[in-house]
């Protein structure tokens, strides 16, 4: 399991004005890490991660926030497109 090496890949396939939306909840947290999904951030931490890995390919765009979902908590989109360039 490798977010960075996915994101990479899927920013390559977007168009250049595509973008890549990513929901993201506290279940996504360290906490809520497990076996079928091992990669656990907190969400104050994702756009960090976007920011870094992102560097000249992708970046974060937006974080959307359509609020609290039945069983999921509050729910963070981060809306990524792909670098000009």
């Amino acid at each position: 399991m490798d977010p960075q090496k996915a994101l990479d890949t899927w920013a390559d396939q977007l168009t250049p004005k595509g973008c890549i939306y990513v929901e993201h909840t506290m279940l996504h947290s360290a906490a809520g890490a497990s076996e079928m999904d091992p990669f656990g951030a907190h969400p104050m931490i994702v756009p960090f991660l976007l920011f870094k890995w992102g560097r000249g390919k992708y970046a974060l765009a937006d974080i959307l926030e359509p609020g609290e979902v039945a069983g999921k908590g509050n729910v963070w989109v981060f809306v990524i497109e792909r670098s000009a360039g």
